[in-house]
């Protein structure tokens, strides 16, 4: 994959700083494209933020990816996800907190991942 192959040029120093820079600073809807693409890596360290990012633009055009990453072997990619698609489409009460996820985030990737099919 071509993001992989970029992930892969930049030393882990420097993929851990832009990483974390881009999991709290990142709020600007033009960002939707890239981060939708650095979702499909297999770096976590890099998945992890792209999905924060997303969550944060507050942008329906996150939607789709979001979706998408419900389906990531991470959990909190998935959580990401989940808080990001409440917080995009209004529904906050289909929003959880990291507990209430983690004793049953079957729940909610399926009230989701339902949404998505009547949207």
């Amino acid at each position: 994959m071509a993001s992989d192959a970029i992930v892969g040029e930049i030393s882990s120093d420097l993929l851990h700083s832009l990483s974390y820079a881009i999991l709290i600073g990142v709020k600007d809807e033009r960002v939707v494209p890239s981060q939708a693409k650095l979702l499909g890596t297999s770096n976590i360290e890099v998945r992890r933020p792209a999905a924060s990012a997303l969550m944060h633009t507050s942008s329906t055009s996150s939607i789709d990816p979001l979706l998408n990453a419900l389906n990531d072997p991470d959990f909190e990619v998935r959580y990401y996800s989940v808080v990001g698609l409440a917080e995009i489409t209004g529904q906050t009460a289909w929003r959880p907190n990291i507990d209430d996820f983690k004793s049953d985030q079957g729940k909610y990737l399926n009230d989701w991942r339902d949404w998505s099919q009547t949207r």
